[in-house]
Order: structure tokens, then C-alpha cells, then sequence
């Protein structure tokens, strides 16, 4: 397995911390997991990121954008030049445009190694993404795979909305749903889809996984942020019709009005969680059974209140064993200044007013603060 790896690893390792790093000449961006690093930024237009167990090697490949005239142009033209022994191949819709995503076994330099390729075509530059490891290990690697692709965004809208593979398994399953949810303010029509749900809950439910291999408080609370982004940019996109509805409602409402408002409709849900590993309810599930814990509920706001243009983060804790929110509005309440503005606390699961936090969880030096608008850590250069 080492020998494998070491084909592909050039310089010295770059460790990586948690957030969105942009690629060099280009609007596209990486998330990847906590301590992952780069291995090989030497070949023009290429960079090579591994995980700290050197079992995964995910590599990003740009083209310029009249390099290919199809995704499936790019995938024929690299696969034929591998020694393929297997492969499955799936086509869909991604940002607007068609691309190839493919589970591919192969032979390189003598090795046996799988993994999945994405080709992704676009005007401005086209890309080739690979995520492998020794087969033996693929099913236990297999989140890591995903996640890496999912963390991959080709622009910087995309940075908000579901990756690829999320997109891939949202297609899959096509049957909408609708239901009246009653609020303070009326009623609002939510229309939900099945296929984007089961990604989510896919999502959630991976990267849960990925985030328990962290032990060391510091590196955890980084991962822990990972984790909680990665559920936002898939859910996110799910509940805009819900806060353009919410934006009609509440015109002429101040911020802080809009912001209580959406709080004590959230209060009023029943506490309650789920048995999966992640323990945590999707926004869909929480808001159809009137039903979440502090993070479910918390995600739910801070969502609505960006979608309404009132910056909020969500704040989550281990010593305190909870979640709350913090929203940026005028008034007085407990809070912090965060980018300059001024943040007020949201406590999500019981019948408190904006700005009210108990005393025991005062502390705000054991609260991990989760923004979810501008997250870069910096520039990678993809070869020179």
C-alpha cells in the first residue's frame, strides 16, 4: 500500500486545517477533512492531498475550460489510458451541467487500487477529480472517498449548495413532498424533496463517522466545524422556499423582530433526537415532526436567518454538551463581537428570550463558533 501512495507523493507535506481552500487561478475550492495534507503541488495544474493514515490519495486536475467538449470526452480520454479492470459509471446533472462520476478498479505500476473518478466540464475550466485507495481497505475508506468529492467546488456558488455526490444521490430518487407548517407569522408551504433528504441524511450520517476518528480536543473542535458545514451546504439549499416565503411575511420587521419571531416558533418544537450514530435530525425530519435538539434546531435557524440576510453562526460546545446560536442583530443580550459585528446568543430548546444564556454555560471560551458565510483559510497553487 505504502509503495502505492509514494508514486504519487513529491514534496514535503503541507498539513491542512479545517475550511475552504481556494485553488490558485481559478473560483474552484477544496474542503477537506481535518489534517489532511498536500503531497504534490509540482505538476502544472495539479495538486495531490493525502490523509494523515496515508490510506487515501485525492488528487484535483484543471484543465482549461476548451480542453474538452464533454464530460464524457475526459472520461474516455483518461481511462483509456489506465489499465481498468472494473469500473461503474454514473452521468448526471451538476451545477447546470452534465458530468461522469465512475468507481473504477485498476492496475498502476503493478499495484491493485480502486477508487472514484469525477469529470466535471465546465467553460472556464474542466476538471478531473480522483479519490483512491488498496481495494482491500475501500470499504472502510469509502466515506473518506465521498467526502473528499462532496468537499470539492468548482465556483464559488457551489460552496453553498449540495457537492457532487450529493447531487448524484439526490437525483436518484425524485418523489416531492408538501406540507403546511403553521408559524407565528402564517403558514408556510414546504415543498421537500425525497432524494435531496436522503442525501442529507447520508451526509449527515457519513461525515458523523469521519468526525469520531478525532480524539484531541483541539483537532476535534476544528473537525467539528468541518462536520457542521458540510450538513449546512447539502441542507441549505432545501429550505430557500421556506425563507422567501418568511422574507414576504415578515417585511417591515426589524432584524431582531424577524429573529425573535423565528426563535420562539423554533422554542415551542418538542425536544427530541434520533437512534443513528449522528444522533442528529435533519432539518426536513426536525421540521415536519415539529421535533429537534439544540443543534438540529440550531442549524434550522442559523439556515432561515442567513437565507433572510441576518448573518447568525451556530455554537456548539463539548464541556457544555450543547449547541446555541448567535445572531447579529441590535439590542441587549448576552453575546460577542465576531468580524466586527455584534453576535446575541440564541438558546434553542428552551423558552428563553433572545440574549439569555444560563449562567453555567457562560463561558464563551468553551463555545466553538461554526460560520457558515466566508470560511477560506487561503489560496493553494495547483503547480506553477
Amino acid at each position: 500500500m505504502r509503495k502505492l501512495l509514494l508514486l504519487l507523493l513529491l514534496i514535503l507535506p503541507l498539513s491542512l486545517s479545517a475550511g475552504e481552500w481556494i485553488l490558485q487561478g481559478t473560483d474552484s475550492s477544496v474542503n477537506l477533512p481535518e489534517g489532511w495534507m498536500v503531497y504534490s503541488a509540482e505538476e502544472k495544474g495539479r495538486i495531490s492531498f493525502i490523509n494523515p493514515e496515508s490510506s487515501v490519495v485525492f488528487q484535483v486536475t484543471i484543465y482549461p475550460g476548451e480542453s474538452y467538449s464533454s464530460d464524457t470526452e475526459m472520461m474516455e480520454d483518461h481511462l483509456e489510458e489506465l489499465a481498468v479492470s472494473g469500473k461503474d459509471l454514473s452521468r448526471f446533472y451538476y451545477r447546470g451541467r452534465t458530468c461522469s462520476l465512475a468507481d473504477v478498479s485498476l492496475d498502476a505500476e503493478g499495484s491493485p487500487v480502486r477508487g472514484w473518478f469525477l469529470f466535471v466540464e465546465r467553460d472556464d475550466f474542466d476538471y478531473y477529480l480522483t479519490a483512491i485507495t488498496p481495494p482491500e481497505i475501500y470499504e472502510e475508506t469509502l466515506p473518506l472517498i465521498l467526502s473528499c468529492l462532496d468537499g470539492f467546488s468548482p465556483d464559488k456558488e457551489a460552496r453553498s449548495e449540495p457537492g457532487a455526490v450529493s447531487t448524484l444521490i439526490a437525483a436518484s430518487l425524485s418523489r416531492e413532498g408538501q406540507a403546511v407548517l403553521s408559524y407565528p407569522a402564517g403558514e408556510l408551504e414546504y415543498l421537500w424533496d425525497e432524494g435531496r433528504e436522503e442525501a442529507v441524511q447520508l451526509l449527515i450520517e457519513r461525515e458523523a463517522g469521519i468526525l469520531s476518528a478525532y480524539r484531541e480536543p483541539e483537532i476535534f473542535d476544528t473537525a467539528w466545524k468541518r462536520y457542521y458545514r458540510m450538513i449546512y451546504r447539502s441542507s441549505a439549499v432545501g429550505l430557500e422556499g421556506l425563507s422567501q416565503q418568511m422574507s414576504r411575511h415578515l417585511h417591515g420587521m426589524s432584524d431582531r423582530e424577524k429573529a425573535e419571531l423565528l426563535l420562539g416558533w423554533l422554542q415551542d418544537f418538542e425536544y427530541g433526537s434520533t437512534d443513528r450514530f449522528s444522533d442528529l435530525l435533519s432539518p426536513m425530519e426536525s421540521l415536519l415532526a415539529e421535533t429537534g435538539d439544540c443543534d438540529s434546531l440550531g442549524l434550522i435557524y442559523v439556515i432561515l436567518l442567513n437565507q433572510l440576510g441576518i448573518p447568525s453562526v451556530l455554537m456548539v460546545s463539548r464541556e457544555y454538551s450543547h449547541a446555541l446560536a448567535a445572531v447579529s442583530v441590535e439590542g441587549k443580550g448576552a453575546g460577542f463581537e465576531l468580524d466586527g459585528k455584534r453576535y446575541i446568543v440564541a438558546e434553542m430548546t428552551k423558552k428563553v428570550d433572545l440574549g439569555r444564556i444560563a449562567a453555567e454555560q457562560a463561558d464563551l471560551s468553551k463555545w466553538v463558533l461554526v460560520n457558515f458565510d466566508d470560511y477560506t483559510e487561503g489560496v493553494l497553487n495547483p503547480g506553477q
